[in-house]
C-alpha cells in the first residue's frame, strides 16, 4: 500500500539507519514489498496491531518505507499455501516472502485435539515428509521468482511446551533450522522467543497479572493477542537483520502510538475484523505512513459508552474517541431527553480527557429508508445531530449517507439480509463518512477505495453459490481421489477457486485445451450404472474487487455462475492432476 499522509501526526523517532551499522545487513530496503504468506494467524496479522504491520512499522525505525502483502487464509497448511502460491503471493512480484506454515500441517493431523473452541479436520493435516515436500517447493518457486524468503519456527500451539503437538512440532522445527541453513536463509525463531514471553508473564505476580486469563499471550493458546503479535514482529525484524537496540525503539513505537478507540454495538465487531470497515478507516488514518491502532468497546446503549468511557485508562496514548450510537436506545425507547443528557456528557468527558471525538449516527436497516424500525432510529439521529452541531463535534452521518445512496441504487444492500451489521459495501459507505469527519483529505479517498474494494471482508454477503455436476468415468474418480489425497483431502471449492484463477487472469488458449483434456480424458458413461454424477455446491465470499471481476467475465463470455464454476472445476483439476508436489511423476 501506497502511504501518503496520516490525519493523526506522530513524533518521529528520528533515526537513521546509519546509527546501527553494528547490525547484520538487513534484507529489505526502502521501497520492496514484503509478503505474509501464512493461516489465520497471519491474517490476524493484517490488522493494524497484528504481527505483519507491526513489521512494516518496525522497518520504518530504520527508515525503511516498505508496502505489505497480507496473504493469510484460515486453516491452511503448507499445501494449501502450495496451490495458491501464485494467485495470492507471486503474480504480485514481492521482494520478499515470510512464510509461516506448520500449526495446521500438526494440528489437523489429529483429529482428536481439541484446542478452545477450534475442532481439527480429521486426515487434513500433513505429515513431515510431505511438509518438507511443500515447504521446499514453496521456497523453491519464491527464488525461481526473484522473491528472499525468510523462514519461521512454527508458533505454540496451546501455551503448554510440554503438550504432545508442540512436542511434534519440534521436529517440523528442525527440518526448518535444517532448510534454512542449507539455502542460506533468514530464520525467525518464533516458537522460542513466544515460550520465553509466555514463561515471563506467567511468572510475573499474581496482583501484576490478576486479570490475565490462563492464556497469557494468545486468545486460545494458537492465535496471539496483542503481545504475541509484537513477539512475533521483532523475532521477524531480528530475522531481517534489526539489532536489539533499534528492536527496543521499535517496540517503544508500538506501543505509544496513537489509538482510535471505538464504542458501539454489535457494528463494531464485524468492522473490527482485518476486512471491516474499523480497519478501512485506519487505512486512511495511516496514509501518512505512521501507526494508529484501534480498540472497540462493545456497548449495547449510549449510557454504557459513557460508563465504558469513564472506566478506560488512557495508558499515556494520544486517543481519537469514536462513538458509533449504538441502536439498544431506538430498540428500549430511552426517554431522548436522557438520550440527550448521555450523548452530551461523552462530548464533555471526551474533551476533560484530551480526546479527539466524532459521533456517527445509527446505521439504517434494509433498504428501506422509510420503514417503521428507520423511523425509530431517526429519531434518536435527530438527537445525535442536535449535540453535535450544538457543541461543536464532527458527525459521521451515516444513516444520511446510506438514505442517499438507497435513492441512487435502491436494489442495493447495505446490510447483510434484514440484520443490523453492514455489509462490505455498506463499510465502505461508513468509513468514508467516519474518515472525512476525522479531517481526512478527499483527495485521497480514490486510492482508498481502491484499498477498500480490494479487502476481503468478514461482512460481505456472498452471491456467489452454485450448483453444478460432471458425468465422470471411472478413471475421472480416480483422477480426482489421488488429488484429494496428494493435497491432504482438498475440497472441491478450492480446484474451483485455483481454476477461476486460471480462467480469469490466464491464457484463454491455454484454458480451453485444459477443458478438452478433462473432457477427453475424464467425463463419459461410467461402467458404475449406480454411480450418481459428480455433483459439486460451492460458492466463495469474494471482495467488492473480485465480485465485479466475476461478474464482468460471465457478462462478457456470456456464461452462467454454474457452467462458470464447472469450467473452472475442470481447469483446475486438469492443473492439479500435472503438477505433483509429492514427486510420484506427472500425468
Amino acid at each position: 500500500m501506497t502511504n501518503k499522509r496520516n490525519i493523526i501526526t506522530l513524533l518521529l523517532l528520528g533515526l537513521s539507519a546509519a546509527s546501527f551499522a553494528g547490525a547484520p545487513n538487513r534484507v529489505v530496503k526502502d521501497g520492496d514489498t514484503v509478503a505474509f504468506l501464512g493461516d489465520s494467524i497471519t491474517a490476524g496479522g493484517a490488522s493494524y496491531s497484528g504481527y505483519c504491520r507491526l513489521v512494516i512499522q518496525g522497518l520504518k525505525t530504520t527508515g525503511v518505507s516498505a508496502t505489505p502483502l497480507c496473504a493469510g487464509v484460515s486453516g491452511n497448511t503448507s499445501a494449501d499455501m502450495l496451490l495458491r502460491l501464485d494467485a495470492d503471493v507471486l503474480d504480485h512480484k514481492p521482494d520478499h516472502v515470510f512464510l509461516s506454515a506448520g500449526v495446521n500441517d500438526i494440528w489437523h493431523h489429529d483429529p482428536t485435539v481439541k484446542i478452545g473452541v477450534f475442532q481439527a479436520g480429521p486426515g487434513r493435516g500433513v505429515a513431515l515428509e510431505h511438509y518438507k515436500i511443500y515447504v521446499r517447493q514453496i521456497v523453491d518457486r519464491c527464488q525461481a521468482a526473484g522473491a528472499n524468503v525468510i523462514l519461521s519456527t512454527i508458533t505454540p500451539i496451546t501455551e503448554d511446551p510440554e503438550f504432545k503437538l508442540n512436542k511434534r512440532s519440534e521436529i517440523y522445527n528442525a527440518f526448518l533450522r535444517e532448510l534454512a541453513e542449507e539455502k542460506g536463509l533468514p530464520l525467525a525463531e518464533l516458537n522460542a522467543a513466544m515460550f520465553a514471553k509466555i514463561a515471563a508473564l506467567k511468572a510475573l505476580p499474581k496482583e501484576t497479572s490478576a486479570k490475565r486469563r490462563h492464556n497469557v499471550l494468545t486468545s486460545d493458546g494458537v492465535h496471539p493477542l496483542s503481545d504475541g503479535h509484537q513477539v512475533m514482529a521483532q523475532g521477524i525484524l531480528k530475522a531481517m537483520g534489526l539489532s536489539d537496540q533499534v528492536l527496543e525503539q521499535a517496540k517503544k513505537k508500538w506501543n505509544t502510538s496513537p489509538i482510535l478507540l471505538i464504542l458501539g454495538d454489535r457494528q463494531v465487531n464485524a468492522g473490527g475484523r482485518a476486512g471491516g470497515w474499523c480497519h478501512m478507516v485506519l487505512d486512511g488514518m495511516n496514509m501518512g505512513g505512521d501507526l494508529v491502532t484501534h480498540k472497540s468497546v462493545k456497548t449495547a446503549k449510549v449510557a454504557q459508552a459513557l460508563a465504558s468511557l469513564d472506566s478506560y485508562k488512557a495508558e499515556g496514548r494520544a486517543r481519537t474517541l469514536l462513538l458509533v450510537a449504538p441502536k439498544g436506545d431506538a430498540d428500549d425507547r430511552t426517554p431522548l431527553d436522557a438520550y440527550k443528557t448521555s450523548v452530551s456528557s461523552i462530548v464533555d468527558r471526551a474533551r476533560t480527557r484530551g480526546h479527539a471525538l466524532v459521533i456517527a449516527t445509527i446505521p439504517l436497516l434494509g433498504a428501506d429508508a422509510d420503514s417503521e424500525a428507520n423511523a425509530g432510529i431517526n429519531t434518536y439521529n435527530t438527537v445525535l445531530r442536535d449535540v453535535c452541531k450544538e457543541k461543536k463535534v464532527p458527525l459521521a452521518d451515516i444513516a444520511r449517507a446510506m438514505q442517499v445512496f438507497w435513492e441512487r441504487n435502491p436494489q442495493t444492500a447495505l446490510t447483510l439480509g434484514e440484520g443490523e451489521r453492514v455489509n462490505h459495501q455498506g463499510g465502505m459507505l461508513m468509513a468514508e463518512a467516519i474518515y472525512r469527519a476525522l479531517g481526512g483529505d478527499d483527495t485521497n479517498l480514490s486510492r482508498l477505495h481502491e484499498l477498500w474494494d480490494a479487502r476481503s471482508s468478514y461482512t460481505f454477503k456472498s452471491d456467489y453459490r452454485a450448483t453444478f455436476s460432471i458425468d465422470l468415468t471411472d478413471d475421472g474418480h480416480t483422477a480426482l481421489d489421488e488429488i484429494r489425497e496428494r493435497f491432504h483431502m482438498i475440497d472441491s471449492g478450492k480446484i474451483i477457486k485455483l481454476g477461476l484463477h486460471e480462467l480469469l487472469t490466464g491464457d484463454g488458449t491455454t484454458n480451453n485445451k485444459r477443458i478438452e483434456f478433462f473432457d477427453t480424458a475424464w467425463v463419459g458413461k461410467t461402467s458404475d450404472t449406480n454411480r450418481e454424477p459428480y455433483q459439486v455446491t460451492t460458492g466463495f465470499m469474494p471482495s467488492a474487487y473480485e465480485g465485479r471481476v466475476l461478474h464482468t467475465y460471465m457478462t462478457k463470455a456470456d456464461i452462467a455462475l454454474p457452467e462458470l464454476y464447472a469450467q473452472a472445476f475442470k481447469v483446475g483439476a486438469t492443473i492439479l492432476r500435472k503438477e505433483d508436489p509429492l514427486g510420484r511423476g506427472t500425468y
